[in-house]
């Protein structure tokens, strides 16, 4: 299942569908989702964004950073910099709604670092041929199991489905923040848990209850 067609399953469970995305690249995606009403936001957008909202005038999409799309300072896309968006998009999600966190789960050690060059480099001398790079972002998935007990999560792939649900103390991890921002990728594997992995109906019936 393609990144889009997730999504599209997702607008689905809505009458009149809003849908933002934050780091919109090249645009295959956003341009291929179904919604009443769509917003994308990136510092570079690698297509001509004019045309792109000719063609779909229900669209609008914003040339700048995140942060100052929210109305903060400008940032790096790291686990911190993805943390405050997804604070930011909880403030602007509607009853029933949900956010999407992608590349979750990463494939590798390299993968997982923070840096993408370091990530490059260490993947060149390794002779890996996985050339995929999710950076540190994994780390919101236990900062959410930790700190957000009002959210529930499931992982469909490598995407992080997150809804208001709260959750039962019991079920709240026990981590400091000193914790988790010291998460290494190993511990995706160890906790697995954490991200709930599922089917994309598995996680439908989880947020439909």
């Amino acid at each position: 299942m393609t990144r889009a067609e997730l999504l599209n399953r997702l607008c689905g469970l809505f009458d009149q569908p809003r849908y933002l995305e934050i780091g919109v690249h090249n645009g295959e995606t956003f341009m291929a989702i179904a919604a009443a009403r769509k917003v994308g936001v990136d510092p570079k957008f690698l297509f001509d964004i004019d045309a792109a909202m000719r063609a779909q005038p229900h669209a609008s999409l914003h040339a700048m950073p995140s942060d100052a799309f929210f109305g903060g300072p400008h940032g790096l896309h790291t686990a911190e910099q993805t943390l405050r968006d997804l604070l930011n998009a909880t403030d602007l999600l509607r009853p029933g709604g949900v956010i999407v966190l992608d590349d979750m789960l990463p494939s590798s050690y390299h993968a997982a670092l923070p840096d993408g060059l370091h990530s490059i480099r260490l993947r060149e001398h390794l002779r890996d041929p996985d050339t995929s790079w999710m950076g540190d972002v994994y780390k919101l998935a236990f900062f959410i199991d930790s700190f957000m007990q009002q959210f529930s999560v499931a992982t469909v792939g490598m995407q992080l489905l997150l809804w208001r649900a709260p959750r039962a103390p019991a079920d709240i991890g026990q981590r400091s923040l000193e914790q988790v921002a010291r998460m290494a990728f190993e511990e995706t594997v160890f906790q697995r848990a954490v991200f709930n992995p599922c089917s994309l109906d598995q996680a439908i019936a989880l947020m439909q209850r």
